[in-house]
């Protein structure tokens, strides 16, 4: 099970069944607005800062003008983001700090930062298939930067993000991870590669994160959800019936 320390678990526990009576409150109507906010997707106003990063005398890289919530609470150093939540949301990139937020303790959701939702198969997670296996378990574990999602903002997600719209999986996941962050690892010597770097490698002193990691461990495909969140044409509450028929 997700834990209450790293592995956060959140949401109120609901049947299937809830599931469904929830998903037949969204209308085809509930998507995506000139108003319709996400929380971690950045707006056309805001910018990654090119800080000065240094390396300390212990070979771990800081800001020359470091400030106290420059780091996450793994000491991390954390990429800086400036500008005004202004113009457009970019739907297929994430903000660091906002991203942070949600996906430490407890989990959030990615577009409203309340509770992720959850029935008695897990947290949502809604990711871009990437070769994912679509039925049954999770073969493995995936690395993951996208934090899960409310029902409501579910359905946001695969109507405005143009990522998920080339191929989207739903996940009932019971336990992920926190194991490392996504960034830019520096070196005294050389350029500045991206990379994933896990708490235990010696890299974590060196890099300046824009994501935190989660390794989803335990999951199962949701095969009943992710179609009626995608369907815009059909009024959900009849979705949610034909769903329930091919649930059983």
């Amino acid at each position: 099970m997700i834990d209450s320390s790293r592995r956060r678990d959140c949401g109120d526990k609901a049947t299937t069944d809830s599931t469904k009576a929830r998903l037949q409150a969204l209308t085809p109507g509930d998507g995506v607005t000139a108003a319709s906010a996400f929380f971690i997707a950045p707006y056309a106003g805001e910018y990654a800062e090119e800080a000065e990063v240094v390396f300390g005398a212990d070979g771990r890289v800081g800001y020359r003008d470091e400030r106290p919530e420059d780091r996450s609470v793994e000491g991390v150093l954390l990429s800086r983001w400036s500008g005004t939540q202004t113009g457009p949301q970019r739907w297929g990139e994430h903000h660091a700090r906002r991203q942070f937020h949600v996906m430490e303790a407890p989990l959030g959701c990615a577009g409203c930062a309340g509770p992720p939702h959850r029935d008695e198969r897990g947290i949502l997670w809604i990711l871009h298939t990437s070769g994912m296996r679509l039925t049954g378990h999770l073969m493995g574990p995936v690395l993951v930067t996208t934090p899960p999602l409310c029902l409501r903002d579910a359905s946001k997600a695969m109507r405005g993000c143009d990522v998920l719209q080339g191929g989207a999986v739903a996940l009932r996941v019971t336990e992920a991870e926190v194991v490392g962050v996504r960034g830019m690892v520096y070196s005294p010597t050389e350029t500045p590669e991206p990379g994933i770097v896990r708490f235990d490698d010696p890299r974590i002193r060196r890099v300046v994160a824009d994501g935190l990691v989660r390794e989803i461990s335990h999951a199962e495909v949701d095969t009943t959800t992710l179609p009626i969140l995608t369907d815009c044409s059909t009024p959900v509450g009849s979705r949610a019936g034909e769903a329930r028929s091919a649930a059983h």
